[in-house]
C-alpha cells in the first residue's frame, strides 16, 4: 500500500512550496483541457468513471483557506460553474466532489459525474488503480445499455485569458454532443466561466 506523501516530511514540505510543487514547477498540470483566469480544467486519458475531470486553482494552495478571498470566490465559482455544465451534459444523477492534496499538495477539486449504471453506487469511488474508463473507448454498462460516456479533448485554442474545447458525447436512446467552451471574464469584474453551450 502506497503512503501519503507527507509520510517522508522533508518532501512533503518541499512539495508544499511552489518552488517544489510539481504543477507550479511545470506551470500547469498534465491533460489541461480548458483554462480560465482562476482555474485550468483537466481530463484524464484514463479515470474512474466516465465525464471526469479535475479543477485545479493557478494559485498555489495547499489548502481552500488558504486563498485569498477573491481567489477563494474565483476558485469555488468557477468549479461550480465546471460542475454544472458537467452534470448537465452528462446527465449524471449526482455530482460527487474531492479535495485530497495527499499526492499533490496543490489545490485541487476532482469532479466525478455518477451514474445509475455505474459499479461505485454504494460506496465511494476507490483511488487511482482501477480504471474503468478510457478517453477513447466505451465502457458497455453491466445492463448492456449502451449509456456510457466519452470525454475527449479535441482541441485546445489559444491562452489565457483563453478558451479550451471538450466534447463529451454521451450514447442513450439518441445519441447527444455538447461542445462546450470554457472563456475568462464573461462579464466585467465576474470569475470565468463555461459559455457558448449549445447541442453540435
Amino acid at each position: 500500500m502506497k503512503s501519503a506523501a507527507w509520510a517522508d516530511p522533508d518532501r512533503w514540505l518541499d512539495i508544499c512550496d511552489p518552488a517544489g510543487c510539481p504543477i507550479c514547477q511545470a506551470g500547469e498540470p498534465h491533460d489541461v483541457i480548458a483554462e480560465s483566469v482562476s482555474t485550468w480544467v483537466t481530463a484524464a486519458r484514463e479515470a474512474q468513471l466516465p465525464g471526469y475531470v479535475c479543477v485545479v486553482s493557478k494559485h498555489h494552495a495547499v489548502e481552500p483557506f488558504e486563498l485569498t478571498e477573491p481567489d477563494g470566490a474565483a476558485f469555488r465559482a468557477e468549479a461550480m460553474s465546471a460542475a454544472r455544465i458537467l452534470a448537465e451534459l452528462t446527465g449524471a444523477v449526482k455530482m460527487n466532489y474531492g479535495i485530497h492534496g495527499n499526492v499533490i499538495p496543490h489545490l485541487h477539486l476532482h469532479l466525478c459525474p455518477r451514474f445509475i449504471d455505474d459499479p461505485y453506487d454504494t460506496g465511494g469511488i476507490p483511488a487511482a488503480g482501477g480504471c474503468i474508463v478510457h478517453a477513447e473507448r466505451r465502457r458497455p454498462p453491466p445492463n448492456g445499455r449502451r449509456t456510457s460516456v466519452r470525454l475527449r479533448w479535441t482541441c485546445r485554442l489559444g491562452r489565457a485569458p483563453a478558451q479550451g474545447t471538450f466534447l463529451i458525447t454521451r450514447t442513450g436512446d439518441a445519441a447527444r454532443s455538447f461542445e462546450v467552451c470554457w472563456a475568462a471574464g464573461l462579464r466585467p469584474g465576474a470569475a470565468g466561466g463555461f459559455r457558448n453551450l449549445r447541442a453540435c
